[in-house]
């Protein structure tokens, strides 16, 4: 990966999940193509910690599919949601803070607001 590093990606509770090379390369795509520095927010989760946060049981983040992007602006969200488009990117989550994308295949092509 040109522009993170491996422990970016790993969920946060030390277990040592991580996304699978497909996302770290679609993150990577994204940051190249974006031309604007990202920051990973969320990458990998276990089940437990996953629990442990509320967060949906059925999270993609669970199965290293999903990475979430810190953004707080709207040029910078611009940006990013473009880029995840013209580079293929079916499922996109949006919030105020951050940005979701996913490669879970088993889930319907959505754009969705948290």
């Amino acid at each position: 990966m040109k522009y993170f590093k491996d422990d970016d990606f790993l969920c946060k509770c030390g277990c040592g999940m991580d996304v699978s090379e497909d996302v770290k390369i679609m993150a990577d795509t994204i940051r190249a193509n974006a031309g604007i520095p990202l920051i990973v927010n969320s990458g990998a989760r276990c089940k437990a910690y996953n629990a442990t946060k509320g967060y949906s049981e059925t999270s993609s983040h669970t199965l290293g599919l999903a990475v979430d992007f810190k953004c707080v602006d709207s040029a910078s969200r611009f940006k990013i949601i473009n880029t995840m488009i013209r580079i293929g990117i079916r499922r996109i989550g949006l919030h105020k803070n951050f940005i979701h994308f996913d490669i879970d295949r088993d889930k319907t092509d959505a754009i969705w607001f948290y």
